[in-house]
């Protein structure tokens, strides 16, 4: 029993080994960015210019890469932008939604993407006394990082105002224990962040001056963004047979953002997209039929469970599971599409308790956001008679 028992040891400490190899080389790809220098402002901007990230993303992250250097990343960035001094504010618009004047806002969309090489002298890996220790990690690696940054400035109704791509890479070697050792990598990372996030923010500056000539250009019609100003939701027509429901007895609806599906070209600005979305809980609520989630809830769950902040949940299985989160019984799906040279608006039921679609209504109209109120008006009434 006790030789046994000795015999399995190169074994298990093999297996040991293979185990650390496969957990313990990831590198943290997501590296913070060094303190902000930009020295004087150029002459000739706009102060009055709102600064508003519309979206953040960052792909090719590893499993050292939380949700929280993420979310670090993206304050780094913001306080880059605001170290630009040209602006008069800076907005997270992936958190915050409203409260800005969209006539001079700049909204921005950023990507970052990061990768590497990896190389291993293999035949180091596996030395003569393998069945006394196994692979150890005495393994020289070299490689190289790889970081690409993507921007694009527009206005709040879609118009490319600006945009750039910025590629960076960074050699890294590692002669000893480099299975374990990280740091060359993450050092890599960070000289290659570094250069192109500021080749990024330099000709983003210096297109500062167009980008408010632009804003200023803009017809107001086009540029002002405004709430939907409808009529109360009381206002609705409801049937002799939609009384309404005692409060403790309706049903919790989780109200979802628009789907809009038509061409980037065609679909709706974040911010009108937001107000439509507001509008709609409000109709919904109106019924005296059912009772809606807060949208701050909404918000939070679903920045907590996607990999980066807050994005629209537009799949069955994204609401349900959001929509359970925040003790709703039912869910709120709302899509746009264009048929021909009209649109269709369709809003599909859903009940989460038994994984069914409860009701859906559509209708097809303009595609104006005063032809989508009014198209709201016209279907929220009939999911009303559903419950």
């Amino acid at each position: 029993m006790s030789k046994k028992k000795y015999t399995d040891v190169p074994r298990l400490l093999t297996t040991a080994l293979v185990f650390l190899f496969f957990t313990s080389c990831a590198a943290a790809r997501i590296q913070m960015p060094s303190a902000p220098e930009y020295g004087a402002i150029p002459t000739g901007q706009k102060k009055d210019l709102t600064f508003v990230l519309n979206r953040f993303k960052i792909e090719g992250r590893t499993s050292k890469d939380s949700a929280k250097r993420v979310r670090s990343f993206r304050k780094a960035f913001l306080e880059h932008i605001d170290a630009l001094s040209c602006f008069s504010r800076v907005i997270d618009g992936t958190e915050r939604k409203t409260g800005y004047d969209s006539r001079s806002a700049v909204m921005v969309d950023v990507t970052v993407n990061l990768d590497n090489t990896r190389k291993t002298h293999w035949i180091l890996a596996f030395p003569a006394v393998y069945p006394l220790i196994g692979m150890w990690p005495l393994v020289p690696t070299f490689g190289e990082t790889d970081i690409r940054i993507s921007a694009r400035a527009k206005s709040a109704n879609g118009i490319t105002m600006w945009s750039k791509t910025s590629r960076r890479k960074r050699n890294f070697k590692m002669t000893f224990y480099g299975w374990y050792n990280t740091t060359p990598i993450e050092k890599a990372f960070k000289i290659a962040t570094d250069r192109a996030l500021k080749e990024i923010l330099f000709d983003f500056r210096s297109h500062i001056p167009k980008i408010a000539k632009i804003l200023t250009q803009q017809p107001t019609s086009v540029a002002k963004v405004e709430a939907p100003r409808a009529e109360p939701p009381i206002s609705i027509k409801i049937s002799d047979k939609q009384k309404a429901i005692p409060i403790e007895d309706r049903p919790v609806v989780a109200v979802f953002d628009i789907e809009d599906t038509r061409g980037p070209e065609e679909r709706l600005s974040p911010n009108v997209r937001s107000d439509l979305t507001n509008y709609l809980t409000s109709l919904l609520a109106g019924t005296k039929r059912f009772t809606t989630v807060p949208r701050s809830d909404l918000r939070k769950v679903l920045a907590e469970q996607k990999a980066e902040t807050y994005q629209s949940c537009y799949d069955e299985s994204c609401q349900i599971e959001v929509g359970k989160e925040v003790a709703a019984g039912k869910s709120l799906a709302t899509k746009l599409n264009r048929l021909g040279k009209k649109c269709v608006v369709t809003l599909t039921l859903f009940d989460l308790r038994k994984s069914i679609t409860e009701d859906s209504v559509n209708t097809r109209g303009g595609c104006s956001t005063d032809n989508l109120t009014e198209a709201f008006e016209r279907l929220v009434p009939k999911l009303g008679a559903s419950v």
